[in-house]
C-alpha cells in the first residue's frame, strides 16, 4: 500500500481548490491534504509544522503567488530560508502568465512554474504530472 502524500495547497481562490481536490479524487491519488487561504494563513501553519508534531509537514506545496495578507513569494521565501521546509518541492499555480513573475519564481527556487487550468480536464492532466513526476520519480 503506498503511503498517503502530504500536500499543502496554498490558494485563496474557492474554484481552484475545489477543481484540485476533485481532481486528486478522480486520478486515485493518495493525498492528505492540508489548506490555507492567504499567505499569512499558510506562513503559520508551516512555522507549527517545523516545530509541532501534530502538523504535518507537506510532501508538496502548491502555492499562488497572487494571495490575500501576505504574497506567495513570501511564502516561497519563508519556505527557503528554512532549513526544513527548503527540502520540499514548491510547484507555483497560479493565473499570472507574466514573464517577470516566472523569472522572479524560478530566482526564489520555485520548483516548477504552472499556469491555472481552465478545466477538471486539464486539472486532471497537472495531478497526472504529479504523481508521475513528483510523487514518483522525485520520491523514490
Amino acid at each position: 500500500m503506498e503511503r498517503k502524500i502530504n500536500i499543502f495547497l496554498v490558494e485563496d481562490h474557492y474554484p481552484d481548490i475545489v477543481m484540485m481536490k476533485k481532481a486528486f479524487e478522480r486520478n486515485d491519488l493518495q493525498v492528505s491534504m492540508s489548506m490555507a487561504r492567504d499567505g499569512e494563513e499558510a506562513i503559520a501553519y508551516l512555522k507549527r509544522s517545523e516545530t509541532e508534531q501534530t502538523v504535518i509537514m507537506p510532501d508538496l506545496i502548491i502555492l499562488d503567488i497572487n494571495l490575500p495578507k501576505r504574497s506567495g513569494y513570501e511564502v516561497l521565501q519563508e519556505v527557503k530560508n528554512s532549513a526544513r521546509l527548503s527540502l520540499i518541492p514548491v510547484l507555483i499555480l497560479t493565473s499570472s502568465k507574466a514573464e517577470e513573475d516566472i523569472r522572479k519564481s524560478y530566482q526564489m527556487q520555485a520548483n516548477t512554474y504552472m499556469m491555472k487550468p481552465e478545466s477538471l480536464k486539464e486539472y486532471d492532466a497537472i495531478v497526472q504530472g504529479i504523481k508521475s513526476f513528483w510523487l514518483k520519480v522525485v520520491n523514490d
